[in-house]
């Protein structure tokens, strides 16, 4: 017998891109619980985002954050967790990035060599965070709250400046990684994929049976989580178009954002479920 899981992301998939809001995900939400799979963020959102998140839709499932930099675990989640952890708060943490101070120390370096117009949430003032980003105060000063990344939310990351820089960084250790907006900037050597394949071993230990892993994405940072599990689904961007990637058994499904997370929980996890049982 297996058990299902669902990985996804955040913004422009579970949450509107534009609103952040999860209404149209919150019917669907409610069945994968009822039906106990765990849903598990996995975003390049903040620590302090997620749990916002999490409190709200009252999901108490592990969380990974910073695009793969770390996963977190409510504390008695696992029976036991066979590697290096270390303990934040009511979580136990697997940290696989870099810490944000030590990302910050070599952007500023490299800055001076290259005329960037690029901006991130420690050179803008929370007023400017909030008008970039749409976002509230509380929900801009989580954003800001970086532990092992930065993020450029504002400039042009399309000239040939911007792609010398992402080449110095890689140098450096680190990845300049797109999201539906921006551009986050933390260790090359962590990314969902290897988060995703982290907690799946976890909860095989645990549950002491086998996994079966879906995803559901829409953008190219979300790559590595698609190809490290056995369903993936990308959504449509709203342009009503879908990212252009290449990942082995993917299904496209034919709905926008929320909608198209809707009906991957509905018309495939919920109702692969019921032709199991």
């Amino acid at each position: 017998m297996s058990r299902q899981i669902l990985f996804t992301d955040l913004d422009g998939t579970l949450l509107d891109l534009d609103t952040y809001s999860p209404e149209q995900s919150l019917p669907a939400i409610k069945r994968l619980q009822e039906q106990e799979i765990p849903i598990i963020f996995c975003s390049s959102k903040t620590r302090a985002e997620q749990i916002d998140l999490r409190n709200e839709l009252e999901i108490n499932d592990p969380f990974i954050v910073e695009n793969g930099s770390a996963i977190f675990i409510p504390k008695g989640y696992f029976r036991s967790i066979p590697m290096d952890y270390c303990l934040k708060e009511d979580h136990i943490v697997i940290e696989l990035g870099k810490s944000a101070s030590d990302i910050l120390d070599t952007i500023r370096e490299y800055r001076s060599k290259f005329p960037l117009d690029c901006m991130g949430y420690e050179d803008l003032s929370l007023p400017e965070i909030m008008q970039i980003t749409g976002l509230d105060e509380l929900g801009a000063q989580e954003a800001s709250s970086r532990d092992y990344s930065e993020t450029f939310i504002k400039g042009n990351f399309d000239n040939i400046d911007f792609h010398h820089f992402s080449l110095a960084m890689e140098l450096r250790g680190l990845a300049c990684v797109r999201g539906s907006k921006y551009v986050t900037i933390m260790g090359k050597y962590a990314d969902k994929g290897k988060a995703v394949s982290v907690l799946r071993e976890l909860f095989e230990a645990n549950w002491g049976t086998k996994v079966i892993t879906a995803a559901v994405g829409d953008s190219g940072n979300d790559i590595p989580m698609l190809a490290a599990v056995e369903q993936p689904f990308l959504v449509k961007k709203p342009s009503g178009l879908w990212h252009e990637m290449k990942v082995d058994n993917l299904l496209r499904i034919d709905s926008i954002g929320p909608i198209g997370w809707d009906k991957v929980a509905i018309e495939h996890l919920l109702a692969d479920l019921s032709v199991s049982s």
